[in-house]
């Protein structure tokens, strides 16, 4: 019975209570559901935030971004996109300044809050079909 129980409840349910159950049991479970509200909702601030800066991205910026996210050195970018790698520099610059990063980790940190959806996986899109959602 418990399985089926549990099975049928919504996506978004925290938490599963049996019968018989304490007070300080359903007091904790509801404690527990609304932190974790709370971080959901500071994460969808944060996550909103970032799309905005990612919106203020140039469509050049912004596949720059693409090729520093997927780990790829100036010059691969510079070639994959047909330019010098002193101009993927300079684009490089204007997107840590525009994402306010200041390194690199915190900007692949920011790509990826960015495109985590609700249930924690990484949605595999680029920077530029993520701004078409």
């Amino acid at each position: 019975m418990e399985a089926a129980a549990r099975r049928d409840i919504p996506v978004r349910a925290v938490n599963f209570i049996e019968k018989p159950y304490e007070a300080d049991t359903v007091l904790g479970a509801v404690r527990s559901a609304l932190s974790a509200h709370v971080v959901d909702a500071k994460l969808d601030s944060e996550k909103a935030e970032i799309r905005e800066r990612l919106i203020a991205l140039s469509p050049r910026e912004r596949r720059v971004l693409d090729g520093l996210v997927a780990g790829q050195p100036n010059k691969a970018i510079a070639h994959d996109l047909g330019i010098s790698a002193r101009t993927v520099e300079i684009y490089r610059a204007n997107v840590m300044v525009k994402m306010r990063a200041t390194n690199l980790s915190q900007l692949v940190r920011m790509v990826l809050i960015a495109t985590r959806n609700r249930s924690g996986l990484i949605a595999q899109f680029t920077t530029l079909e993520l701004l078409l959602f």
